[in-house]
Parts: structure tokens; sequence; C-alpha cells
């Protein structure tokens, strides 16, 4: 198989893997609109940094961690899910801090619950926007594929 080949095929099913994962996250993201509020508190919140690129002076992904605990029909569970889509790495490191910066352990918060399966919460209710970002990579990689293939 000649490189050209190879691209095409590798940029189309990446791209593909990306446009199926953020509409699977968006599916599951919108339910979220449905679920009920009810109250919760924070054991712990973190903000991670990982460094992408040794090489390259600030090149870093954010994330959230967070553990929460809330009481739906007098049972007690705990979640780790800030919303849909937050295991992904973000770049953008002053939109994520200043999220992470306005909970803190100990503090009271609302959560939305899944009434069907009272163990699914999450902090943040709806489509975030990792979740667009996530389908424009996808969209721009089988444009990429298209562009490989009448080019080569």
């Amino acid at each position: 198989m000649d490189d050209s080949l190879f691209a095409i095929y590798f940029c189309a099913l990446l791209g593909l893997g990306f446009i199926i994962g953020s509409l699977l996250l968006y599916l599951y993201s919108n339910e979220t609109l449905k679920w009920t509020p009810i109250s919760a508190k924070i054991k712990e919140i973190k903000l991670y940094k990982f460094k992408v690129n040794k090489d390259e002076p600030g090149s870093y992904l954010y994330r959230i961690k967070v553990l929460y605990t809330y009481k739906y029909e007098n049972v007690v569970y705990d979640s780790k899910r800030f919303f849909y889509g937050d295991f992904i790495g973000i770049s953008f490191s002053d939109k994520i801090k200043k999220l992470a910066q306005s909970y803190g352990a100990g503090e009271e918060i609302i959560v939305f619950c899944n009434p069907d399966k009272p163990k699914g919460s999450v902090i943040k209710k709806g489509v975030q926007s990792i979740v667009y970002e996530i389908l424009i990579i996808g969209v721009f990689l089988i444009v990429l594929s298209v562009l490989i293939f009448f080019i080569a």
C-alpha cells in the first residue's frame, strides 16, 4: 500500500471515529437535560496538567477530576462525572482553570441525576463545547482524506 492510500484510509477512519464518538457524546449529553436536579457535596476536585510535547514549552492539556456524593431516593451514590466528555484533555487552560476554581471540596452543589439509573449523574448538564470540537476535528479529517484522494 502506498503512502497516499494509507493516509486516505487513516484520515478517513480516524475522522469517522471522531464523528461517531462526538455523536454518542452528544446523545448522552443531551439526555442530561431531562435529568433530576438534586443536592450533592464535592468530596474532592483537582485540576490535572499533562505535558503534551516535552520539547515544546507550554504544550499542556488540562483535565478536571472530581468526586462528589449525593442521595437519591434514600440511597447514597458517589460519582466522578463532571460532564459527558470530561475524560478528554482540554488545551484551553483558562477555560478549564476557571471551571475547576468555581467549585471547591466540601461545597454543596446541584447535580443532575438520571432518574432511570440513579448511579449516573453530572455536574454540568447539556452538551459541552468539547463535543462540538471533536465533531469538527472528525469532519476536518474526512475532508482531508478526500483532498488527499484527489491530490494524490
